[in-house]
């Protein structure tokens, strides 16, 4: 239909309300905007519904993936494009996306140009796609048909490895392109605030999707040495008084354990049982 926007951004929020407006603001003109939030306790829904978006309120925290797949079923544009709160869109990227979308058909999705705000500027006049093993759900771009066509993102992953596990299915179809041109700004991050609490129970999400993924995929993994180096990396920290750093490396620690307990019937044995607070 003519009236049918050609991309549909979707932008999954968690107490993003800091950096959700550059986020937002950063969208070409003519592009369907589609904030799903994941029961924010700021103001991130308020803010995406005042800048034009439409909103999705879920009722708690679905994780990135699921709520993912919650905007994507209700875009209207032939693209789709999963893009991180925390980051911005350089002016003409969008259309570098499009634009290589048809340039190359026999591709099954692509990947803005993610680079650091304080990147040189001479990186600017990069051009043209390079291949990617896997790409990043900061800035990842693909044909609507192409996504629904694999499933969309798996929903047993709360959080981290959605996207490489996407990556892989999507690539059973085509390559995956990172295109040099489309520039996106992007402090990873940056896009939630979180307590020590949170971080312990984020990096247990972590582990808990890197031996989800593990499985599913066939890879070996000894999960009693990784909980091990985790935790003594964990010890190391707090010792520095480096007590975020120390939360990560104990979640992480504790996910293993858990996966070595009680995770041994197979890729789809492991369920998240606590959301992140």
């Amino acid at each position: 239909m003519p009236n049918e926007p050609a991309v549909s951004v979707v932008i999954v929020t968690y107490n993003s309300a800091h950096c959700l407006p550059q986020a937002l603001r950063s969208l070409p003109a003519g592009v369907e905007a589609i904030v799903v939030d994941n029961a924010s306790a700021d103001r991130s829904a308020e803010i995406a519904e005042q800048l034009g978006a439409r909103v999705i309120r879920n009722a708690r925290n679905l994780g990135f993936g699921r709520a993912c797949n919650r905007g994507a079923a209700v875009a209207r544009g032939e693209f789709l494009l999963f893009f991180n709160p925390d980051a911005v869109m350089a002016p003409g990227a969008l259309k570098a996306l499009v634009a290589a979308a048809k340039d190359h058909p026999e591709a099954a999705a692509f990947q803005a140009n993610l680079v650091r705000p304080t990147a040189d500027p001479a990186d600017e006049a990069c051009e043209g796609v390079r291949p990617a093993e896997h790409l990043l759900g900061a800035a990842l771009f693909v044909r609507k048909a192409d996504f629904d066509a694999v499933g969309g993102f798996d929903e047993n992953i709360f959080l981290y490895y959605e996207d490489t596990d996407l990556s892989v299915r999507l690539a059973a179809r085509g390559p995956l392109l990172i295109v040099l041109g489309a520039r996106v700004l992007h402090v990873p991050g940056h896009g939630v605030k979180l307590s020590l609490r949170q971080r312990f129970i984020k990096y247990r999400h972590f582990a808990h999707s890197r031996i989800y993924f593990g499985r599913k995929h066939g890879q070996r993994q000894d999960f009693r040495l990784m909980a091990l180096e985790q935790g003594v990396k964990g010890v190391w920290a707090a010792a520095r008084l480096r007590l975020g750093y120390a939360a990560q490396h104990f979640g992480r620690s504790f996910g293993y354990l858990e996966g070595y307990y009680f995770n041994r019937n197979g890729p789809d044995a492991h369920r998240h049982r606590d959301p992140p607070a």
